[in-house]
């Protein structure tokens, strides 16, 4: 090869998941033609996962979306007209501004989905939607991640990271990290060399748990009673942190009494976890050395979620590993300017907003999306009339699949922003052609524990594909268009950014020629609440919430079955007797994408349904049957595993699917009217269903 064919090298991040691993981008006549882990990423270090190492299938795939798209004729049917991208904001300039005359701005809703950038990106969607004046933006968070993060806060006030280079046990509870966090796993792994113990808390046997030292195979949606259980056995046994709880925790008294009625004994029977291990994990927990906790989004999909997660982060701090060494460390985050706009938003109309889940929205900016589906069908406050879906499916992803269907359809105007032609796409109006992770520049703060430490990493540009804008330009260039300038006045995204870290000093150039990120000064690293105590109303971790007492929420931790369950509807049981559990992400996909990437789907071709021996026996059902799963909702096909990695009684079954599998959407089997009052998250993980041979 001569020296002029030889390909160029960006040193960047892949972003096609959540974990951000650093990669070294090949790039050849315009193509991404190879990549490769980067050595010098502070946490991944070389590793790449299946995704990132396949990424120029992805970026390059024959059936990307490069000219946006009109449809011609109606809904289900009519032809795609392509057209320019000037005409396209012509339209939708057109449209928006017709809704918002005829029915005010809040009728408009936008859809922020999982294949989008998050951090600074997501202030940019909720910054557009502020300034164009609706208050109902949504997005999956009501599922994913920011349970966690509104639960500590009312806890702590704070999130908290696992130190993990420092702690003598790791407690992993609802997450698979090999499967989903490479970076993570790295840092796991590496603490096990080293004779860190793990526990890990799962339903069903992963490869994490074939790796710890104590699995608990705990009931879907049994968590928090677990949790409670733990801190029984630390108060009854006097092993919890007493010093710290004498002084730096509110009602504990309180938290003893229900605590209480959490015994190892009726846990056992609630959570179908041994007694004898609900012990050995809390005396672990308290006499193994520094403890880290994590809670992973397996938590997150049930319709008792919250006070699981607010019993887990009260957990953390019975147990004394709250902003210590090898503990649950508070995140120190650089300083930059957030640009989330809420100040273009009139109090008139944020008081539009809908949906009755205010404590989370006013922290997290979301609405959850069940709730927009809600407005579309029921037109109660009012009906929500267009939606703006950018990276996202919700016809596949959000639970209820076809009541989510039947509210798209209804819209008086869908634009969907995508690579690829979606189930979601199908259904829209307008059809934007979407940057991929490797053809848009970004940032994002890793305020990740262990060997990271805080660093800004830049995700930078590799590649550009023909036609496909990233998310952060069709924002700016819509905002002008609509009048919105004033909002959005940097040329580009390399200007936002620069304005945004202009506190740290921070900028775009320097970070282009740091590829393993730039360390921010972190300060005081642990036990920082020792200054000016917890960022909470009474300066102390609350294990008795005063905010949620305001709110009308129960301020104590305790545990409820979800709403479908063999114990809460033994009517319900007696067609539906096993429990369905969403298996979650796999390493494979990332939610509903890429599973037409021939290397990524070598690998897992089909939707599976894991199903107990026991189980399978009573029906019939041989490994590799197709087998049919029946809810209240309706039913899909999948093909059978029969395995012992799951409990009898319970099913886990392959989520996202329906791209190419039709029939294999195991959203259509969850109920999306039962959520927990506090978020409004979903049963995914904990639904009555029935499994039978096809």
């Amino acid at each position: 090869m001569s020296k002029e064919e030889e390909p160029m090298v960006v040193k960047t991040l892949c972003r096609l998941c959540e974990a951000g691993c650093g990669v070294k981008a090949y790039i050849q006549n315009g193509r991404l033609v190879k990549t490769e882990g980067l050595p010098e990423h502070p946490t991944s270090q070389g590793a790449l996962c299946v995704k990132g190492a396949n990424a120029a299938q992805i970026v390059h795939a024959p059936e990307r979306l490069t000219k946006p798209l009109l449809r011609v004729g109606p809904r289900g049917g009519g032809r795609w007209k392509e057209i320019s991208w000037e005409r396209v904001l012509e339209v939708l300039v057109e449209r928006l501004s017709q809704l918002k005359e005829e029915h005010g701005a809040e009728s408009v809703a936008l859809f922020r989905g999982q294949a989008a950038d998050w951090g600074a990106p997501w202030q940019y969607a909720l910054r557009f939607m502020f300034a164009f004046g609706s208050p109902n933006i949504s997005t999956p968070s009501h599922i994913c991640y920011f349970p966690r993060m509104l639960a500590e806060n009312v806890t702590y006030g704070g999130v908290t990271g696992p130190d993990y280079d420092r702690t003598a046990v790791m407690v992993e509870w609802g997450a698979c990290r090999p499967e989903t966090h490479l970076p993570f796993w790295h840092m796991i792994r590496k603490a096990l060399k080293r004779g860190a113990k793990l526990i890990v808390v799962d339903p069903v046997r992963s490869k994490i748990a074939d790796r710890a030292d104590l699995w608990l195979q705990v009931r879907p949606g049994s968590d928090g009673a677990l949790a409670l259980s733990l801190m029984q056995v630390l108060i009854e046994e006097g092993l919890y942190d007493r010093e710290f709880a004498s002084r730096w925790t509110l009602g504990f008294d309180r938290l003893a009494e229900l605590a209480r009625e959490y015994p190892p004994e009726r846990a056992a029977e609630i959570t179908w976890v041994p007694t004898e291990k609900i012990r050995q994990a809390a005396r672990l927990i308290a006499t193994g050395g520094a403890t880290a906790i994590h809670a992973g989004n397996g938590l997150e999909h049930h319709t008792n979620t919250f006070q699981t997660l607010r019993a887990i982060a009260v957990l953390r701090a019975l147990a004394g590993t709250l902003d210590v060494p090898g503990g649950n460390v508070f995140e120190t985050l650089v300083k930059w300017v957030g640009l989330k706009g809420k100040e273009f938003l009139p109090a008139e109309q944020k008081a539009k907003r809908i949906g009755s889940y205010d404590l989370f929205t006013d922290m997290c900016s979301d609405v959850p999306f069940p709730v927009i589906v809600d407005s579309i069908l029921t037109e109660e406050p009012y009906p929500i009339r267009g939606l703006l879906v950018i990276g996202g499916n919700p016809a596949i992803s959000m639970a209820n699949g076809r009541r989510v269907e039947e509210a798209l359809k209804k819209l008086e105007l869908l634009v969907v922003a995508e690579l690829f032609m979606t189930r979601t796409a199908q259904l829209a109006d307008l059809v934007l052609p979407a940057a991929s992770q490797y053809e848009k520049t970004g940032f994002i703060v890793s305020s990740m524990f262990g060997e990271t430490k805080d660093y800004v990493l830049l995700k930078q540009k590799a590649v550009e594909v023909e036609g496909c804008w990233p998310d952060w330009k069709i924002l700016f260039e819509l905002a002008r268009r609509l009048g919105l300038e004033g909002a959005f006045p940097w040329g580009d995204v390399e200007e936002a950014i620069d304005f945004q870290l202009a506190p740290s000093g921070i900028t775009v150039e320097q970070l282009k020629a740091h590829p393993g990120g730039i360390r921010f000064k972190e300060g005081e690293r642990y036990r920082k609440y020792e200054r000016g105590g917890f960022a909470t109303p009474s300066g102390k971790v609350e294990f008795f919430s005063q905010v949620l007492k305001e709110r009308s929420y129960d301020p104590l931790p305790r545990w409820e079955e979800p709403v479908e369950s063999p114990y809460s509807q033994p009517g319900i049981a007696s067609e539906y007797p096993l429990i369905g559990c969403s298996a979650g992400k796999t390493v494979n996909y990332v939610h509903t994408q890429f599973r037409h990437i021939a290397a990524l789907r070598e690998r897992e071709p089909e939707p599976w349904v894991r199903i107990h021996p026991r189980d399978a026996g009573k029906r019939g059902i041989d490994d590799g049957d197709w087998a049919r799963i029946r809810s209240l909702r309706g039913s899909i096909r999948m093909k059978a595993e029969v395995s012992d990695a799951t409990l009898p009684g319970v099913v886990s079954i392959s989520s996202c699917w329906g791209e190419g599998f039709p029939e294999a959407n195991m959203n259509i089997l969850v109920d999306d009217q039962a959520r927990d009052p506090v978020v409004g998250s979903t049963g995914d993980r904990s639904f009555l269903c029935e499994v039978e041979k096809v």
